[in-house]
């Protein structure tokens, strides 16, 4: 899976666990700040994900998909 894929998978999945009122944008519906939450939600995740690794792993030769999928998030 891409980083991109990923990003993508891991903003959606906390999309669904966030609450929020839909607000009318150019022709159909975006949720107030479900975006911004899950967001948020991701990279905190990543960053987990990153800090464990690298208390566990060295070298780490995952950091830099996961540091790329950080980057991604924040594109978002």
């Amino acid at each position: 899976m891409t980083p991109q894929e990923k990003a993508n998978e891991l903003v959606n999945n906390f999309m669904e666990y966030s609450h929020t009122d839909f607000i009318p944008y150019k022709g159909g519906y975006q949720m107030d700040s479900q975006i911004e939450n899950a967001k948020q939600c991701a990279l905190i995740a990543v960053d987990e994900i990153i800090q464990e690794m690298n208390s566990v792993m060295l070298p780490n030769p995952f950091k830099q998909y996961w540091q790329e999928v950080k980057q991604q998030i924040e594109q978002l």
